[in-house]
C-alpha cells in the first residue's frame, strides 16, 4: 500500500498527497487505511495528525478497532506521553473493547522503561 510506504520513508507530504487525491476521487477510507495512517503518523511522533485522522474516522461514524488503539496506546507510550495513552485506554473500554495481551505488553513495555513500576505493578494485577 503506498501510504505504509511513503509513511515508513516519512514521506508525509506523499502521505497528504494521497490522502487529498482519495477525497478528490470521493474515495472513503477504509478501516485498514485509516489504521495505516494512524500507524505511520504514530510512529513518528505525528500526533496532530493522528488526531485529523481520528476525527475524519468519528465524521465517518468509524469506530477504532483493537489494532488501531493497539497502535495509539504502543505511539502516545514510546512518545512517553502517558496521559493521552491512558486516555485511549479509557476510550477502548468505553467502546466495549478489551485490552488484549498486546495491550498489556505494551503498557507493562511503556511504564516499565520510564521507570513507572507502580504502574506496571497496577497493569499486571488487570491480566
Amino acid at each position: 500500500m503506498l501510504i505504509d510506504c511513503y509513511g515508513k520513508a516519512k514521506k508525509f507530504d506523499e502521505v497528504s498527497r494521497l490522502r487529498n487525491e482519495m477525497a478528490q476521487l470521493n474515495i472513503t477510507p477504509n478501516i485498514v487505511v485509516f489504521s495505516t495512517l494512524i500507524s505511520c503518523y504514530g510512529k513518528a511522533n505525528r500526533f496532530e495528525e493522528v488526531n485529523e485522522v481520528l476525527h475524519q474516522m468519528k465524521q465517518l461514524n468509524i469506530t477504532p478497532n483493537v489494532n488501531i488503539f493497539n497502535t495509539l496506546i504502543d505511539s502516545y507510550g514510546k512518545a512517553k506521553r502517558f496521559k493521552e495513552m491512558n486516555e485511549v485506554l479509557q476510550q477502548m473500554k468505553q467502546a466495549n473493547i478489551k485490552p488484549d495481551i498486546t495491550i498489556f505488553q505494551i503498557l507493562i513495555d511503556s511504564y516499565g522503561k520510564a521507570g513507572m513500576l507502580n504502574q506496571v505493578e497496577e497493569i499486571r494485577e488487570q491480566m
